[in-house]
């Protein structure tokens, strides 16, 4: 470990405070955790994992066994990815997080010790990369339809979300190699990253990795909101059911010009888009739950790091309090699609009545 002066970012289940008062003695002769809700912290994430574990594999499953062409689309290409890491991050952290929160130590091996930082780091990452992808896929759809209709397929989304998966597997393995074959302090304390022998890397991490896809993420959605709100202006004015409002007696649409307020020539691409208002809408909101999920529960991690990294602030009862925050998102996250989407619900529906 570098000296107390230097500036140390801990990413994993622990943080290392740079107070040269705390000695590896006095952490050693605490009896729970560095503060006295570490156990409780420690049963909360236990639960919080067990809990994500089986709504991501319920979501999966209910993905994987439903042969319906509405819940096989593009775009929940990228939902279902998201699924996958966050069941990925439940599955390999969960040990390893109750671990070092309630029994204080770390009581498994140094290879499994390896793959809970692998999975921490890169799964995480991965996980927020692709709510990244779902904003920017929004914008697209939203901004350029006609080209989104065109070019987005099912083959270019797991192409992409393949690409993004890669892309995180290099950032994070430039690290962690080094990190487990040179630099990695071994105790039975302790499981976590030495970035400071890594200053460079760490920093360009929570950068890369963290900080500019929550960014994009907030960033992208007022854009959508706005241009998803002067759509349905035009609909609204737009749309050929308005000219009922003079219909005759049972329903039957008056003669004159009422009936031609909206041009022949328009009145195919207004029925395409009553078609797609369905998916479009249920994809908005699917849209929505992520953010307002990114903001709760991601940011404030995110936020402890950026200072951590730039002010060497530490505070280990506030990591814990955005822990199991940062934890919560990927629980909750599979449960919103069927508040999102009728298709979603109904397929939820007849798995479980079966």
């Amino acid at each position: 470990m570098g000296s107390c002066n230097d500036s140390f970012v801990n990413l994993t289940a622990r943080d290392t405070s740079n107070n040269c008062t705390q000695t590896n003695a006095t952490i050693a002769e605490s009896v729970v955790g560095y503060y006295p809700y570490a156990e409780v912290a420690g049963w909360i994430l236990l639960a919080i994992g067990v809990g994500t574990v089986f709504s991501n594999a319920i979501f999966l499953l209910v993905y994987w066994r439903n042969s319906s062409s509405s819940l096989h689309t593009p775009f929940n290409v990228y939902v279902s990815n998201l699924a996958i890491s966050d069941f990925v991050i439940s599955i390999f952290t969960t040990p390893g997080n109750f671990a070092l929160f309630a029994l204080n130590r770390w009581p498994f091996s140094s290879a499994f010790c390896t793959l809970h930082l692998y999975v921490y780091w890169n799964w995480y990452t991965t996980s927020l990369q692709y709510h990244m992808l779902i904003s920017l896929n929004r914008l697209w759809a939203i901004c350029f339809p006609h080209h989104y209709r065109t070019h987005h397929t099912k083959r270019l989304a797991v192409s992409l979300c393949t690409a993004t998966c890669l892309y995180a597997h290099v950032w994070t393995l430039i690290g962690l190699i080094p990190d487990a074959l040179y630099y990695r302090t071994e105790n039975e304390r302790e499981c976590s990253v030495n970035v400071e022998l890594q200053p460079l890397w760490s920093a360009l991490y929570l950068f890369t990795l963290y900080t500019f896809p929550e960014v994009v993420v907030i960033v992208v959605y007022p854009v959508i909101s706005w241009k998803v709100a002067q759509r349905r202006k035009v609909k609204a004015r737009n749309n050929p059911k308005s000219a009922l409002s003079a219909s005759g007696p049972g329903g039957t649409a008056a003669e004159g010009p009422v009936r031609q307020s909206v041009p022949v020539s328009q009145q195919g691409h207004l029925r395409g888009e009553s078609r797609l208002s369905g998916p479009r809408t249920s994809h908005f909101k699917v849209l929505t739950y992520l953010v307002m999920a990114n903001v709760i529960f991601w940011t404030p991690n995110g936020t402890y790091f950026v200072l951590a990294s730039t002010m060497n602030f530490s505070n280990f009862s506030y990591y814990t309090f955005t822990l199991v925050l940062l934890s919560i998102s990927p629980l909750i996250t599979p449960l919103t699609y069927p508040l999102a989407s009728k298709d979603w619900r109904e397929a939820f529906k007849r798995l479980l009545v079966r």
